[in-house]
């Protein structure tokens, strides 16, 4: 156990489930020969590679693997490519352990030239040409996170009314006892939503009208905890757990109200106001959170005028879909070895 690991001082690194940040370190390896270069793994966890090269010490937990490589011939870094390429085939993740005895069974390919030998040259022009197309998923990824975080300010001429949410919005109780296990024991065919930035992610699904579950529909929800401030609309009944809250227009505003805009406006303060996993954006604060709404000329909330917003945020986000989606094609290209 890792409190057992800090009483042990010395210079050789421990690698556990994480194969890349050594745990500890040790004054003695439970391995008596690094003549060869090592390609070490995680059992638990995510089923990820690292490589180390020979003459370099470690220690491996009984949640990290080791391989030890008989020949110069096969380069440690082609020897995690090809792992890395048929682990979805053998299925090791969370729910298959990559253990000693499992790994045993992985068969995979390696080069040879024209006299049957290890082709070393081969490897390393399949390991360029990867390092190509890893830079550039890498640059694909910094792309993506920056078209995510973009934020286009819409000037407009109209006029506006600040208000705080809480003056516009109802929240009904939370769930704080559905959990992933309550999902499997009440499975039904009402969506339980948590704190992802995805519309449609949830924990799982329970049957409806359980006693002591509060269920929602017509209505905004968003992030309390995770991925705090992301703000949805559900026109389906659906419940929550803790980490996820919903809100609902106070009834003398229902008519006059846009979901559309309010959840583009809602959300876009709510960034705005720093929130995030170490300040969570509970009832209390939210209702605290002024948001802007078009007003007419006599002062009254201009409903067309939000739908119009709402429109342009609407072809702003559909423009940020469609070039995540060329990324993503971007990201999904493999190399043929």
């Amino acid at each position: 156990m890792k409190k057992d690991l800090i009483k042990i001082k010395g210079n050789i690194p421990i690698y556990s489930a994480n194969v890349f940040s050594p745990v500890e370190y040790h004054n003695k390896s439970n391995i008596d020969n690094f003549d060869n270069n090592f390609v070490i793994w995680g059992i638990d966890g995510d089923f990820e590679f690292n490589f180390i090269e020979n003459n370099n010490p470690f220690v491996t937990t009984d949640h990290c693997g080791a391989i030890r490589i008989l020949t110069d011939d096969i380069l440690p870094e082609y020897l995690m490519l090809q792992l890395s390429k048929v682990k979805h085939k053998y299925g090791f993740d969370r729910g298959l352990r990559s253990s000693l005895k499992n790994m045993s069974q992985v068969s995979v390919e390696i080069p040879i030239d024209s006299i049957g030998k290890f082709d070393f040259q081969f490897q390393k022009d399949v390991l360029g040409k990867y390092q190509v197309i890893k830079e550039t998923k890498q640059k694909v990824e910094e792309y993506k996170k920056k078209i995510e975080e973009l934020s286009i300010e819409i000037k407009l001429q109209d006029k506006f009314k600040e208000i705080s949410i809480g003056e516009l919005f109802e929240f009904p109780p939370t769930n704080s006892k559905i959990t992933k296990k309550f999902c499997i024991k009440n499975k039904g065919e009402i969506p339980v939503y948590a704190s992802s930035k995805s519309e449609n992610s949830v924990i799982g699904h329970i049957k409806d009208n359980l006693s002591q579950i509060n269920y929602y529909e017509n209505c905004l929800s968003w992030n309390r905890n995770g991925s705090v401030g992301y703000v949805f609309i559900r026109n389906h009944r659906f419940a929550t757990n803790e980490d996820h809250r919903a809100m609902t227009i106070k009834r003398e505003f229902i008519k006059v109200l846009s979901r559309n805009y309010l959840k583009y406006e809602i959300e876009k303060q709510l960034f705005e106001s720093g929130f995030s996993f170490l300040d969570k954006c509970g009832v209390a604060k939210i209702k605290r959170v002024k948001i802007a709404i078009p007003i007419d000329k006599n002062g009254k909330f201009d409903l067309q005028t939000q739908k119009e917003i709402a429109e342009k945020y609407q072809k702003i986000e559909n423009i940020k879909s469609a070039i995540n989606f060329e990324l993503d094609k971007i990201s999904e290209t493999e190399i043929d070895l």
